[in-house]
């Protein structure tokens, strides 16, 4: 497997990429993470590769609907939730999971965090 991510991601992450086999394709840090996703698009374009988008692709935040707001909702019990807190990344957890949650929860805050870092 091929990954591409920005040379400014951690080490231990790295490290474990490459622990499990991932051959990594680093991109200029202040590219961020659309320069890794150009950089992986451009490898796409050279034939024999999959790409499986999870920027883009709409399974990524329906498996979030399906499965982890289900696993928070049942663990939650008759509780209500007054807050749900993810990191953006891709996004898909926290729009599958907040727009679960808000069926359910109705005033629930849905909050989005990134380092400051972050380009």
């Amino acid at each position: 497997i091929v990954l591409t991510m920005p040379e400014s991601m951690s080490r231990e992450r790295r490290q474990l990429l490459e622990a499990y086999g991932a051959e990594l394709v680093l991109t200029p840090a202040e590219k961020g993470m659309k320069g890794a996703i150009e950089k992986a698009k451009e490898l796409l374009a050279s034939g024999n590769c999959f790409m499986p988008d999870q920027f883009g692709n709409p399974a990524n935040p329906e498996v979030h609907r399906r499965t982890t707001a289900r696993e928070i909702i049942r663990d939650m019990g008759a509780r209500t939730i007054d807050a749900f807190v993810a990191g953006v990344g891709t996004g898909g957890t926290l729009t599958g999971v907040g727009e679960a949650l808000r069926k359910k929860y109705r005033k629930v805050r849905i909050v989005a965090v990134e380092p400051a870092a972050s380009p």
